[in-house]
């Protein structure tokens, strides 16, 4: 460890200890990176897309500034393939659960 700091990285999360002197530690950025399912924040009405909708990365841009994602249909088939500013959408998370809806 030098200069009092530790950074440790996973898939999920970036930890960071603050102060070496603390017992816990602070969560900060999420790392998404491409393949990863994400989930849909805000909606997107033009394509019909709605807030909790699930797509997956295909692309990164500017080291996660924002994000192109394609969104499918349960059956597989692709609806839309959408950029997206890194505040749209946050990673899947382990107690997210599955909701099906029908589009118009």
């Amino acid at each position: 460890m030098s200069g009092g700091r530790s950074t440790r990285t996973n898939r999920l999360w970036c930890w960071s200890l603050s102060k070496p002197e603390s017992a816990g530690f602070h969560r900060t950025r999420t790392m998404i990176e491409e393949h990863d399912r994400v989930v849909l924040t805000e909606r997107l009405p033009r394509q019909d897309l709605q807030a909790g909708d699930v797509g997956t990365v295909v692309h990164v841009y500017a080291e996660g500034a924002a994000y192109e994602v394609e969104f499918f249909r349960l059956d597989g088939h692709t609806i839309a393939v959408e950029t997206v500013s890194a505040s749209a959408v946050r990673p899947v998370a382990s107690t997210d659960v599955t909701h099906a809806r029908t589009r118009g």
